[in-house]
């Protein structure tokens, strides 16, 4: 039986014409696509390693027309990952290198034939997309990063699509955070003074700080105040462009989407939070969107049909970017907003529902399984259990508190009038 010794892998390969999938997980660790059955790969039966036949081939170097000048040699599972100048991939798969030059090109792109690029457009394309940025002491390529897990050090969130890439320090940053302003005038969060860019690390030698929006550890950049030492998660600064103004609370709320589900309680019903709430930054007290309440259809004046309340936007109506239809600012992919079900109109939150918006006509109140269950959890005077396990909490009826206080009013005026009596007869 053949047997091979690869650079790639520390133990000897065998050759299995068929029934490798005994042997390996039936993915080529040198291309990462997967081995078809009856196609010869070689394995490795200890650590369920496989390679494609013609990936354990490979020359180690070879000669290559968009980098004439130096041979390119195999690199097996670089990391971190390199960035092929051609497709803009990052891979960490098999790949041709020259280090002199810092010139890679990906399995697929350097085992390409007739290519239709030029060693200049190559090149012209790598220049175009290399930026400085200020949140970054090196230069950051643009890279496409759906192969290779990581998430961005800006706003903390995974990358699954185009993102700036620093290969020295592991850097990367979504393409969209680059836009990233280095100061904000008059936020919302914040309106008292100006928010600036702030690498929490570097100007503070802190890991970790709490932001005041949200109450999460900041782990990448923040936007702060200096004057108040408050920080702010830049996702919590891009996602509150504007506050909802409701005769619930006296302060100005702001919607934000919590990831971490059972973390906090809402300080009407005193359930825990999961997804989407409500928060005053001032107070602190977080409402979920029910206990605000936000209704969940609506008839308004800015559009001609219902609205419905939506938790998330569907990809296919995002795909070429979404606006609101009301204040034309951008909406968030996995935001509730209001849409019309019969035509493309979409709408934040803080557009249709105002205190101060008269024109608004609830249809359908939010969530009316769950305010079923309050009612009835007060009409037994004690506390149960939803559906889902979570605990509502009998409020004590408003009507008997005001029975009782009218009692007591009427038995103090009665004995204030007997001392009255009292007093004049001692008289």
């Amino acid at each position: 039986m053949e047997t091979i010794h690869h650079q790639s892998h520390g133990h000897e390969l065998t050759l299995q014409e068929e029934n490798f999938y005994h042997y390996c997980d039936g993915c080529c660790s040198g291309c990462f696509e997967a081995i078809s059955d009856g196609s010869p790969a070689y394995v490795c039966e200890a650590c369920r390693f496989g390679l494609h036949k013609p990936c354990a081939e490979l020359p180690t170097e070879i000669s290559h027309p968009l980098h004439s000048q130096h041979p390119l040699t195999l690199l097996s599972h670089p990391y971190p990952p390199l960035l092929c100048v051609r497709c803009r991939d990052l891979y960490c798969n098999f790949g041709f290198s020259c280090s002199l030059c810092s010139f890679n090109l990906d399995l697929k792109c350097a085992l390409l034939k007739d290519d239709s690029l030029s060693p200049h457009e190559v090149l012209e394309r790598d220049k175009k997309a290399t930026i400085r940025h200020f949140c970054h002491k090196h230069e950051l390529k643009l890279c496409n990063v759906s192969g290779c897990s990581s998430s961005c050090h800006c706003c903390e969130y995974g990358i699954s699509d185009s993102a700036y890439y620093c290969r020295d320090c592991e850097f990367t940053i979504h393409e969209s955070c680059s836009e990233i302003p280095q100061c904000v005038e008059q936020h919302p969060l914040h309106p008292q003074h100006r928010l600036r860019f702030c690498d929490i690390y570097e100007e503070f030698q802190e890991k970790h700080n709490p932001c005041d929006a949200c109450g999460y550890l900041i782990q990448g950049f923040s936007l702060m105040c200096g004057s108040c030492q408050c920080f702010f998660h830049v996702p919590c600064v891009e996602a509150t462009p504007r506050s909802l103004k409701h005769k619930c609370h006296r302060h100005n709320l702001f919607y934000f989407k919590d990831v971490n589900a059972e973390t906090w309680f809402c300080d009407c019903c005193n359930l825990y939070l999961s997804g989407s709430y409500y928060g005053c930054v001032s107070c602190g007290i977080r409402l979920h969107l029910q206990c605000v309440p936000i209704p969940k259809i609506v008839e308004h004046k800015c559009h001609w049909h219902p609205l419905t309340l939506v938790d998330s936007i569907v990809e296919d109506d995002y795909s070429k970017g979404c606006y609101c239809d009301v204040c034309n600012r951008p909406l968030y992919l996995k935001h509730h907003v209001y849409r019309c079900e019969k035509c493309r109109f979409f709408a934040h939150i803080e557009c249709i529902v105002s205190e101060d918006d008269t024109s608004l006509e609830i249809l359908s109140s939010l969530n009316l399984g769950f305010e079923d269950k309050a009612e009835q959890c007060n009409d037994r005077k004690e506390n149960i259990d939803d559906t889902d396990g979570n605990r509502i909490v009998a409020i004590e009826d408003e009507s008997d508190k005001t029975e009782e206080s009218e009692e007591v009013q009427e038995a103090d005026a009665d004995a204030e009038k007997e001392l009255n009596v009292m007093q004049k007869t001692v008289a």
